[in-house]
């Protein structure tokens, strides 16, 4: 017989398997509080009563032990459970007391009302006492299988130790000894062994818990494990720690989701299961608890354990975890653990609405209050509010987002009609049906058509200026949100002749659709003077502004000059106001800085990345709501308070009659020569993986621009290009054809080389992009609407949005950008109001290259406005993550 490592185990005698044990009782509810002080070689035991607090019960005085009831009487009856055999085995330690009580020990294993002393004359510290089963591991390792005792025994009968709050006792015996005898500090058996180690475990399990990499065999009858974390709280409100774990069942010690052995064998003695971890499923459980974590969550020693710090912080982490349900077990000793935010409820809340001059009182109860009360606190911001009895209220749900919506609103204790909206769809039994209809009965008649407009708006149209007037004129900003094409510019052309008495005007556009603008006003608005801030002297166009007159100026402008800030505006529009989607650019803090007595933000893209992009832009408008739309906890809550400011029309509702638009993806095959260049670029990319964020994008822009034409990440590369000879070919046939086409490309380098091949065709075509000023832009855009070249190239930024190219029938994407919404921006300069004939857009994709995997983000990026707009799961944005997966192996 071969002798190794393995056969001092084999040979170790084992017991007879412990036959089952009955279930544990309930243990009752407690009745004393018990302290542990530690002694040289034993602890001494007190008993103490307990007292009532606000945090509810605490450890009062000691009790004498005459005071105790005694065995059998009607008190001892009343006792539960564990207090009576607590009481019992210390009263049978007391008569030796000696070594460590076991048997008291295990009864208190629990208990919620325990101290620990660490000598004489303290007070005692709250602790949590818990078994620690010695347990057997096997890990796997490189060369085989390391073995070893997760507690190693003492000399002594027990061993107690204390982890912080934790009090852990473990009991040994000569299994135990035995083992440590063989394996020391561990021992490691070699991979050959695996059948045999595999057949001793299947021999051990009915002794020991096991944490294994190997499967016993015959393996203990399976269980399925406990899914839930296992949070352990301790600390208040303003301070708490955060310990994450996972518990596979009650009789095995906690483990770290995600991470460690495969198997675990537990349950009560002579009743072993074999526990199957799922440890992908563990790490999608841990993560959901990581991103409920702000970034001042400061990490401690002990693994996966944080410290906030800071109310509203430990606030929203309790809210999350009271929110992921069933998902967590949250733990702690009740003297030091808070009590978990309570949600806001429909029975908490009655509104009564009185209408009151132009608006409507406020009027009802909260939580059996007057709401008159709340109303400062409520005013004041922040998702959490103090209840009188303790604790906290959490007004982070739609319901409650709406009420703080509502009281920021508010003057006093009246609310302007249009705030009627944010009580959204509430049920009857929290606002009277006879008081709603009340207050909307104070609408009034929709504003008029201006007799100076020189046009004719459809139906929609109308509408939008009937609402954008209305809501303006009763102080609130909006955003139209129309689908690009649907005519945002005419219904503003509209409004501002409507507002002409409130003041001048200011327009903030890109530079590119200046132009554009003044076009659209002279043309539809001709009693408007308008002034373009670019041109001529700028003191006097301030000079000169007044009822009546329209300042256009681009986002630049209003970042460099601050004499725009200093000027009262009557009304301050926004076109494509997601270029201040980002609060923290200086861009978005120059136009936060604009005087506004009516703020209107146009874009037919809200949202492109994420929902803080709308809370940005809602912000602008309605700088009372920032406090509350900062703190907004679900995109259910923040489509709730858009609702009422933002008007989105779709081009299938409104214009049935718009020709069809047709979306082809490409998919461009490279010759060999050029496929090798591109696995060889990616190959030197992947390097960029462990780099930081700059180095990672580095390499993405190299392998994007390559899928253009390798020339633009290589100069000295010398092979063909297989996109723009397609994209030639196909240039040839449309214009054959009659058909005239945008070629939209963010690398003017890109549009260098289609130049070159458009000149060397003999095609003549128009160009525009970023190196051009604004009039230059316009006569491009003029040129070719009038019938000049076959081809416009344009860069997507300066020629993606604000543009009217109807005259083209085909656009061509040379290269996918992260967000599809701004593709949508360029296409729709060909598919929009006034067109005719279909319209078809080329995405030409290098196959096989960085390309298709950033088309597999387009459809999670248009499913975000969906999200945010409409109905849907909410989505996340581009992170470092998503940008790892587009260079890693497929």
């Amino acid at each position: 017989m071969k002798v190794d490592a393995l056969t001092p185990l084999e040979a170790l005698p084992l017991p007879e398997a412990p036959a089952p044990r009955p279930s544990p009782d309930a243990p009752g509810p407690p009745a004393f509080g018990w302290r542990l002080e530690r002694r040289s070689r034993s602890l001494r035991v007190d008993l103490h009563g307990l007292v009532e607090s606000p945090r509810g019960l605490r450890i009062g005085e000691r009790l004498q032990s005459q005071r105790l009831p005694e065995p059998g009487s009607a008190p001892w009856k009343a006792l539960g459970t564990q207090e009576r055999k607590a009481l019992t085995a210390w009263t049978a330690w007391r008569k030796e007391p000696s070594g460590l009580p076991l048997a008291l020990l295990a009864a208190l294993e629990g208990h919620p009302h325990l101290l620990w002393a660490e000598g004489p004359g303290e007070p005692g510290d709250p602790v949590a006492l818990a078994r620690r089963p010695a347990a057997l591991t096997v890990q796997a390792t490189e060369g085989g299988f390391r073995i070893a005792l997760t507690v190693p025994p003492t000399s002594a009968p027990a061993r107690l130790e204390r982890r912080g709050d934790h009090l852990a006792f473990t009991v040994f015996g000569p299994l135990h000894r035995a083992l440590a005898e063989v394996l020391g500090t561990g021992i490691t058996v070699p991979a050959d062994t695996a059948p045999r180690l595999a057949a001793w475990l299947g021999r051990l399990a009915p002794h020991l818990p096991l944490w294994t990499d190997l499967c016993p065999e015959p393996a203990p009858k399976a269980a399925h494990p406990l899914r839930h974390l296992e949070v352990w709280l301790r600390g208040g409100l303003d301070r708490l720690d955060l310990t994450l774990r996972l518990r596979l069942d009650p009789t095995l010690e906690a483990c770290l989701p995600g991470e460690g052995f495969r198997w675990a064998v537990g349950g009560p003695p002579g009743q072993r299961r074999l526990f199957a971890r799922d440890q992908a499923f563990e790490a999608a459980r841990r993560d959901q608890f990581l991103a409920l974590l702000p970034p001042s969550a400061r990490p401690l020693n002990e693994p996966l354990t944080w410290r906030l710090e800071g109310r509203p912080e430990v606030a929203a982490v309790l809210a999350g975890l009271r929110d992921l349900g069933s998902k967590v077990r949250l733990a702690g000793l009740p003297a030091l653990r808070p009590s978990l935010p309570e949600p806001l409820a429909a029975g908490d809340l009655a509104l009564d609405l009185k209408p009151e001059g132009r608006g409507f009182r406020l009027q009802g109860t909260l939580r059996g209050q007057p709401l008159a009360a709340w109303l400062p606190a409520l005013r004041r911001g922040g998702r959490f509010l103090d209840l009188p009895e303790g604790g906290l209220l959490d007004l982070g749900g739609l319901l409650g987002t709406r009420l703080r919506g509502l009281a920021t609103l508010a003057r006093g204790d009246v609310a302007p009609r249009a705030a009627l909206a944010l009580v959204g769809e509430l049920s009857g039994s929290l606002v009277d049906a006879r008081a709603r209809a009340r207050v909307e009965a104070l609408e009034g008649p929709p504003a008029e058509l201006p007799g100076t407009f020189r046009g004719t708006l459809r139906t929609y149209q109308m509408e939008g200026f009937c609402w954008m007037a209305s809501r303006l004129g009763a102080g609130f900003g909006v955003c139209l949100a129309d689908d690009m094409g649907l005519g945002k510019t005419v219904q503003t052309a509209a409004l501002l002749l409507h507002r002409a008495s409130s003041g001048p005007a200011l327009v903030v556009a890109p530079t590119s659709v200046a132009p554009n603008w003044a076009a659209e006003l002279a043309r539809f608005a001709p009693d408007l003077a308008v002034r373009n801030f670019a041109e001529g002297a700028r003191d006097r166009h301030l000079a000169e502004a007044g009822p009546g007159t329209v300042v256009l100026a681009s986002y630049g402008l209003v970042a460099s000059d601050p004499r725009l800030a200093s000027m009262p505006w009557g009304t301050v529009v926004l076109d494509e106001a997601h270029a201040i989607k980002n609060p923290d650019t200086l861009r978005a803090q120059a136009v936060h800085r604009l005087q506004a007595e009516a703020r209107l933000a146009l874009t037919g893209t809200p949202v492109e990345n994420h929902p803080g992009e709308l809370a940005a832009l809602l912000g602008w408008l309605l700088p009372d709501l920032a406090p509350v739309l900062a703190e907004a906890s679900d995109t259910a809550t923040l489509r709730a308070l858009a609702a009422p400011f933002l008007l989105r029309r779709r081009k299938a509702e409104v214009l049935p009659e718009l020709p069809p638009r047709t979306d082809l993806t490409v998919r461009v095959e490279l010759g060999e020569t050029e496929a090798a260049f591109h696995r060889d670029l990616l190959e030197r990319s992947r390097s960029a993986l462990g780099g930081d964020t700059l180095h990672l994008l580095a390499a993405l822009m190299r392998l994007r621009r390559a899928c253009g034409h390798p020339v633009l990440a290589d100069p000295a590369y010398q092979g063909p290009g297989a996109k723009l000879d397609l994209l030639m070919d196909r240039l040839a046939v449309l214009r054959e054809e009659g058909h005239r086409s945008l070629v939209f490309s963010q690398f003017t380098d890109l549009l260098d080389l289609v130049q070159t091949r458009l000149q060397a065709a003999a095609i003549p075509f128009r160009r525009l992009d970023g190196s051009l000023s604004a009039p230059a832009r316009a006569r491009e855009v003029a040129a070719f609407q009038a019938g000049e070249g076959e081809v416009f190239l344009l860069s997507l930024r300066a020629g993606g949005t604000g543009l009217n190219l109807t005259a083209a029938d085909d656009v061509f994407h040379l290269d996918p950008w992260w967000n599809p919404a701004v593709e949508d921006q360029a296409s729709d300069r060909a598919h929009r109001l006034g067109r005719t004939r279909p319209v078809t857009i080329h995405r030409l994709v290098a196959a096989g290259t960085l390309e298709e995997r950033v088309l597999d983000l387009h459809a999670a990026k248009r499913s975000l406005v969906a999200d945010l707009l409409k109905e849907g799961p909410p989505l996340k944005g581009l992170d470092r993550g998503i940008l790892e997966g587009l260079l890693s192996p497929s």
